[in-house]
């Protein structure tokens, strides 16, 4: 009487698997340059307040009269415009936001040269 073994054996195509393993690598690198590429403007962008004139009731990002000598940077501290050599664009970088609180400005030709948000409040 002669005894029968099995085996089971499972096969999966090479070609299958390396063709997943390469995908996989390309979504990898894509998703690392994608975190390399846009995190960094998002954690290190600064929030830029403008207000040309102080209303305690009309202004909701700023609390003082701007003066583009200030730094911008805090709402005690607003600029006062947003072109011009001191103005908010000036200290704006990429992914930057500036806080405009309700006024009147008058401002000439403003070249946007930075991908920047200008939020206002009114």
């Amino acid at each position: 009487m002669t005894s029968l073994q099995f085996r089971s054996l499972i096969l999966q195509p090479t070609h299958i698997t390396k063709h997943k393993n390469q995908r996989m690598k390309k979504l990898k690198c894509f998703f690392s340059i994608l975190f390399i590429c846009l995190i960094p403007t998002y954690l290190f962008s600064k929030n830029i307040y403008v207000n040309s004139t102080y209303d305690a009731i009309k202004d909701i990002y700023c609390t003082a009269v701007g003066n583009d000598a200030n730094n911008g940077i805090s709402p005690a501290y607003p600029k006062k415009t947003l072109n011009g050599a001191t103005g908010a664009l000036s200290i704006a970088l990429d992914g930057d936001i500036i806080y405009v609180d309700a006024d009147s400005y008058l401002e000439n030709q403003i070249q946007l040269t930075k991908q920047v948000v200008i939020i206002g409040a009114g």
